[in-house]
């Protein structure tokens, strides 16, 4: 783990194993802000393109509100706030179904809640409101029965609640997902880049785009974070840790205590395995140039046959001579015979 880190900030500092410049590393460090301020500022946009459960059921909480009021004035109560409210719903009640800068629309049932509500609001004022024989006149209106006739409608009523925790279920996971795909092509890019800039030798490209791999990672790990505290698995974990264990909630962060630790392990060996691979003969050839190891681009010395700090095999047999040549490259160093 220690060598893996140590070759982390070696290659993040670094242009062709040479050190970067301290004006050179301070101007790397200030693009790699500027670029992640706009990675999250990108992340927090493309969230927000799908409209959040309050936002497409925006009825919804007033609604229950209702329900759950056992006042014997409560219809009397809701005329009231309705035409003493200036605004919408809620302050987040700005979206339309027709809006197409953002996925989702408001729920149907919702948009019947407001045409109701609004018919009450344009057939009355605030002045009726204070009248003294408003309380017994009120829930006479037709606009008004038609509105009370509506909220009591429980079974309508059960169907928005169903859709509404089904959308507050899977919204995490949308929003995750609408993440993923934001970043994912950045870290492609990037990842493509610096292996064809390492392939090239285009050292500066090389270590920009090693910065732009890692500073498109972070936020994904992130992001990964926050989905498993929050998201579907989270969720489906402490379903059934309430339904099975009685409500021990405490037992998901055991879970995640025991599972985080080996998917990292997981990790790291995978990293290890990939690293071990032996590089194509561009690659070979600039590590040859700069008295590197042949496979993990590590110092080793000129008579090392091995590389003291990965193990993989310097020399190989020439075809021709039979003498030992570097290994990947593409002629022996004795005869000048072509090894394919």
């Amino acid at each position: 783990m220690l060598k893996l880190i140590n070759r982390f900030f070696n290659k993040s500092r670094k242009i062709n194993d040479q050190p970067l410049s301290f004006g050179g590393l301070l101007v790397i460090i200030l693009v790699d802000i500027f670029i992640l301020y706009n990675v999250f500022s990108g992340l927090d946009d493309i969230t927000q393109r799908y409209i959040s459960p309050d936002q497409s059921y925006p009825c919804y909480s007033q609604w229950q509100g209702y329900l759950d009021q056992v006042s014997a004035d409560k219809n009397y109560e809701i005329i009231r706030d309705i035409i003493s409210t200036k605004d919408k719903l809620n302050p987040n009640y700005n979206y339309q179904p027709e809006n197409k800068s953002h996925l989702g629309q408001i729920n149907t049932t919702c948009l019947k809640y407001v045409n109701y509500r609004d018919q009450v609001k344009k057939s009355l004022s605030l002045e009726v409101v204070n009248a003294k024989n408003f309380k017994a006149t009120i829930l006479t209106k037709p606009e008004v029965i038609n509105f009370i006739n509506f909220l009591n409608q429980k079974d309508t009523f059960k169907t928005l609640k169903d859709n509404y925790e089904q959308s507050k279920f899977w919204y995490p996971t949308i929003q995750f997902l609408l993440q993923a795909l934001f970043l994912v092509p950045l870290i492609i890019l990037a990842y493509w880049l610096n292996n064809f800039a390492q392939a090239k030798g285009y050292g500066l490209v090389s270590l920009i785009t090693w910065h732009l791999l890692i500073i498109f990672i972070i936020p994904l790990l992130v992001k990964i974070f926050q989905f498993l505290q929050i998201g579907l698995i989270f969720r489906l974990i402490s379903d059934f840790v309430q339904k099975i264990l009685g409500g021990l909630l405490f037992l998901i962060n055991y879970f995640y205590i025991l599972i985080i630790p080996l998917v990292g392990y997981g990790i790291i060996k995978f990293s290890q395995t990939i690293a071990r691979k032996p590089k194509n003969l561009n690659q070979a050839a600039i590590n040859l140039q700069y008295g590197c190891c042949l496979n993990c681009a590590k110092k080793i010395h000129p008579q090392d046959s091995y590389c003291p700090h990965c193990g993989y095999a310097q020399y190989c047999q020439c075809s021709n001579c039979q003498a030992l040549t570097y290994k990947l490259a593409s002629y022996c160093k004795e005869c000048g015979y072509f090894n394919e």
